[in-house]
């Protein structure tokens, strides 16, 4: 079923950003949740063709998947303008993308998979260029290619994406079960994940915050810290175990009652589990890939940080590069 207010953040979002796809085709993915939305965007901005592809995940089935974004489409009168792949890479989409987006269903774009890119193809990225993953995609041969590659502006004066980090902080911390006021939180980071989160926590009457990133430093505070937050996108060591930056055995000494929340990082959560520490999510965690994105948080977030990155495709095609794109490899 149609969410009419998805559609309005869509339709207000391509206004704001002055997105015009026409005459445009585009390669995409379709998810689950708040991600069934992501094709519809290129078709209410124009596009003149849409491919997206799914697959079966954990979070459904990639037909199921695939027919809930189609009746949307079709409630818009713009299903003859997309083409679903499900559980197979359509390398015809590929030859035929003018922007082909760097989403999870379409990585990794490799050697096999830009050989049939054609000339003057664009990749956004779906998020700022320091977030770039050389395991998603190959930068070296895109470059070597003529593919142009380039970030986007999460916190653009138009969409304030990366400022919902702040609430997804909020939202895991509740969700794990603790409380904000009165307690005393660490969190481990050195980027701006950990900035927004220390600045989440504060406005909301944290008793303590300290963001750190040194071990040493850590274990000097951390006989009162209540809740451990790993907020760290480029720690790709493991956290807990026999290699792990941090010793559970000493940790534990120092303070019994502690809880770790993880957004990033290598994280065993039954090793956790298994030596009593409360932990959240209690899924597995890895090194640069969010346990939970922005979509977590709502629509809002999701739409508009999609809008922002066929923007930013649209303005490498048409050569108007704005303070939007964060241009890689040009």
């Amino acid at each position: 079923m149609m969410c009419n207010r998805a559609i309005k953040i869509i339709k207000d979002s391509i206004s704001s950003l002055c997105l015009d796809l026409s005459g445009y085709t585009v390669l995409t993915e379709v998810g689950s949740n708040n991600y069934i939305y992501t094709p519809i965007i290129p078709l209410l901005a124009g596009a003149k063709k849409v491919y997206a592809w799914t697959k079966d995940s954990s979070y459904g089935k990639g037909d199921d998947i695939a027919q809930s974004c189609f009746n949307i489409a079709k409630s818009l009168d713009l299903e003859k303008k997309l083409e679903f792949s499900v559980n197979y890479r359509d390398y015809n989409h590929v030859k035929n993308a003018d922007i082909i987006t760097n989403s999870r269903f379409i990585r990794p774009i490799d050697k096999s998979f830009l050989k049939f890119v054609k000339p003057k193809t664009v990749i956004p990225l779906m998020f700022e260029a320091w977030e770039i993953r050389s395991e998603d995609i190959d930068i070296d041969l895109c470059d070597d290619l003529g593919i142009k590659v380039a970030g986007t502006w999460e916190n653009h004066p138009k969409i304030k994406v990366f400022d919902y980090v702040k609430e997804l902080t909020l939202k895991m911390i509740f969700e794990a079960g603790f409380e904000i006021s009165g307690n005393t939180f660490a969190v481990w980071s050195n980027d701006d994940f950990g900035e927004q989160a220390k600045d989440a926590l504060i406005r909301n009457c944290a008793k303590s915050v300290e963001l750190i990133s040194d071990y040493e430093i850590l274990k000097k505070h951390f006989k009162n810290v209540d809740v451990l937050l790993l907020f760290d996108y480029h720690e790709q060591n493991d956290y807990f175990g026999e290699r792990g930056i941090f010793n559970i055995k000493e940790l534990k000494r120092l303070n019994n009652s502690f809880g770790v929340i993880h957004l990033y990082g290598n994280i065993d959560c039954n090793y956790l589990m298994e030596n009593n520490i409360s932990v959240f999510p209690k899924k597995n965690g890895k090194a640069k890939l969010m346990t939970y994105t922005l979509a977590h948080v709502g629509l809002l977030p999701v739409i508009r940080l999609l809008t922002a990155g066929l923007k930013v495709g649209e303005e490498i095609l048409e050569n108007s590069i704005s303070e939007l794109s964060q241009p890689i490899n040009f």
